[in-house]
């Protein structure tokens, strides 16, 4: 009994431990306030434009050093390329929330679209901008982009398999504002 009290609560501590590096990533990933975007896109720019001037160069002679590197097969990660890339990672996705949001604020002030539309129009421009950045994050960390094919093709299989219902259901609620049947703020009752 001693053990499957201790052996939870590890589980719960290991929960509680993921669930604030959750919260924090993506507090720092999507700031909520208008401000704190721009300060840190700020910050990011002025740290990145550091590093193409060189002042930075006695901190990436210390970490792509021999003892702070290693390969995958024929790829070398140094801890500076990893730092580097996070930074990329993160500035990119950074540009894409603000370009997200100024997209969804000037979406909602186009009175000629209905509700519904104004919604589906900001859902699409959410997804593209979204994808776009990951395809630029992944050329800056250096990842082949036709690589993507064998992407691809897992995604299709594991759609075909497991993710069948949350693809169904995500195409549905599309086809749903598409047609006009349903809008935003309508209460729907299910039967139990």
């Amino acid at each position: 009994m001693c053990d499957y009290i201790v052996c939870n609560l590890d589980y719960f501590c290991f929960y509680c431990i993921f669930e604030r590096m959750k919260n924090l990533w993506l507090a720092v990933l999507k700031p909520k306030r208008v401000h704190a975007k721009w300060l840190i896109f700020l910050m990011l720019i002025g740290i990145s434009a550091l590093g193409v001037f060189g002042y930075f160069e006695i901190v990436r002679q210390y970490l792509d050093t021999e003892a702070l590197t290693f390969s995958i097969g024929a790829y070398n990660l140094s801890a500076y390329g990893l730092l580097r890339a996070l930074m990329a990672i993160a500035l990119v996705f950074w540009v894409a929330a603000i370009v997200s949001d100024l997209a969804e604020g000037r979406i909602i002030i186009i009175r000629s679209l209905r509700p519904a539309n104004r919604v589906l129009a900001i859902k699409i421009a959410h997804i593209a901008i979204y994808l776009v950045a990951f395809l630029i994050a992944l050329d800056f960390v250096g990842i082949d982009l036709t690589t993507l094919t064998i992407f691809s093709g897992a995604l299709g299989i594991g759609l075909g398999f497991g993710l069948q219902k949350i693809a169904s259901n995500f195409v549905s609620g599309l086809i749903l504002l598409f047609e006009k049947s349903i809008e935003e703020g309508d209460l729907v009752e299910l039967a139990d």
